[in-house]
């Protein structure tokens, strides 16, 4: 699986063909939470694939602790589906935009579309969270592609695949 940006497509192409003597492989290109990816020019890494929910609760979570200006999940969602031009540049893009948008004095305390981030989201994620659960549970029918990708992933046997 490779993100779906310019640095995931250059490896998805340069291996796309190669065969393997021993292994099976089947390689795809990530698609977002709603399983779009069409577009070239597109920077869909992981997050994008993960409900936004979950990305702004634990990303509001790390602004909390650090006493800044939380970001409207109705916003996002208003945003992220209305603008096809935000979207594209993926769901922490947007974030960090938001984040200085909302604290403009010192917003750039904390930069949001970075591996550390990611890291810091990673850390803040925890299944036995009521609130994590809860968004997952809300989200599993909302965002079907999600859950149908995965379980797709793990299907071993190739004919059955849908996502290629």
């Amino acid at each position: 699986m490779f993100d779906n940006d310019n640095a995931g497509r250059k490896q998805f192409n340069q291996i796309k063909n190669k065969k393997y003597q021993e292994l099976d492989i089947d390689m795809v290109l990530l698609k977002n939470y709603l399983g779009n990816s069409e577009e070239k020019n597109i920077n869909h890494e992981i997050e994008d694939f993960i409900y936004p929910e979950i990305i702004v609760y634990l990303t509001n979570e790390i602004l909390k602790n650090i006493n800044l200006e939380l970001i409207s999940q109705e916003e996002v969602d208003k945003k992220l589906s209305a603008s096809k031009s935000l979207s594209s540049k993926g769901i922490l893009e947007f974030i960090e935009y938001k984040k200085n948008d909302n604290n403009p004095e010192n917003g750039n305390i904390i930069v949001l579309n970075t591996p550390s981030h990611k890291k810091n989201m990673a850390e803040k994620f925890n299944l036995e969270d009521k609130e994590i659960s809860s968004i997952i549970k809300e989200n599993r029918n909302k965002y079907p592609f999600v859950e149908e990708f995965i379980r797709d992933l793990f299907n071993f046997t190739k004919e059955n695949k849908k996502y290629k």
